[in-house]
């Protein structure tokens, strides 16, 4: 058994070693990628195995189930993903169920016996019917693919400051750029993706599982800034002198307080972006 949640995975292991079965827990790769997981389990040639949908593989958990398949080994996909189209994208790799976390212990055991015995555990019309929700789900994302792909750089940053739950005043500021620009980028992406709302966006990008290409990936200057909100001068405090003062300083020295440029202040405002 390949399973993220140690508590339901040891549970599951001991009810199995209790009706009498061989059954134990494998280790999961700590690098995020699949190929030690298949080695290790098409080394052990177990009769059944139960694979998490969720191993935290980037995604490339239905390569661990498609490998195990073209083995022979028979696999039951545990999930606690309610969406029968990601059921479906399970069994079309090669899972000969998927068997929903909301079951009892009871239905799980049930179906590793079945599965033991060469038995069929899916009703074959349930089964095409499942995959191809799972087909046209994976057709879906395709497409979003492709719409993601066709952004811009800069289209592609903002979108990965929206996800990060950013808004349009926020991504400016850290951009260093107006918030017009940042909100007319924001209508271009709505508009590639062909959806109606940020929200949307995040969400067709987050079920993509995308990311930003690595050149356009967010630098360090693009963080979004913490400020501390702006204190106003005390014109008591030591070294500072009252508006009033510099007020009358300015009119004796002859200058015009309407057109004079803050040197100071214009300096500072290049500083902090």
């Amino acid at each position: 058994m390949a399973d993220r949640h140690g508590l339901f995975a040891e549970c599951l292991v001991l009810v199995l070693q209790a009706r009498g079965y061989r059954s134990r827990r494998v280790p999961l790769p700590t690098t995020g990628r699949p190929e030690s997981l298949i080695s290790h389990l098409v080394s052990e040639r177990p009769d059944v195995a139960l694979i998490n949908a969720n191993l935290g593989l980037r995604g490339r958990e239905a390569s661990v189930v498609c490998a195990l398949a073209k083995h022979g080994i028979a696999v039951a996909v545990i999930t606690d993903f309610p969406e029968e189209e990601r059921w479906g994208e399970y069994l079309a790799t090669g899972a000969r169920i998927v068997i929903p976390k909301t079951q009892t212990l009871g239905a799980a055991v049930s179906v590793v016996r079945q599965l033991g015995r060469g038995e069929r555990v899916l009703d074959l019309q349930e089964r095409e019917r499942l995959i191809a929700l799972g087909n046209r789900r994976q057709a879906e994302l395709r497409v979003t693919r492709g719409q993601l792909s066709r952004l811009s750089a800069q289209e592609a940053v903002v979108l990965k400051h929206l996800m990060a739950g950013h808004g349009a005043a926020e991504i400016a500021e850290a951009r260093t750029v107006s918030e017009a620009t940042v909100r007319t980028q924001i209508k271009l992406i709505l508009a590639k993706l062909e959806v109606r709302s940020q929200l949307a966006a995040v969400a067709r990008a987050t079920q993509a599982g995308w990311q930003p290409a690595p050149q356009v990936g967010l630098s360090a200057g693009a963080t979004v800034p913490v400020r501390a909100p702006r204190r106003r001068s005390d014109p008591t405090a030591r070294g500072t002198r009252a508006p009033s003062d510099v007020a009358r300083s300015r009119t004796a020295a002859g200058q015009d307080l309407h057109h004079e440029r803050p040197r100071g202040a214009a300096a500072g405002h290049r500083r902090e972006a």
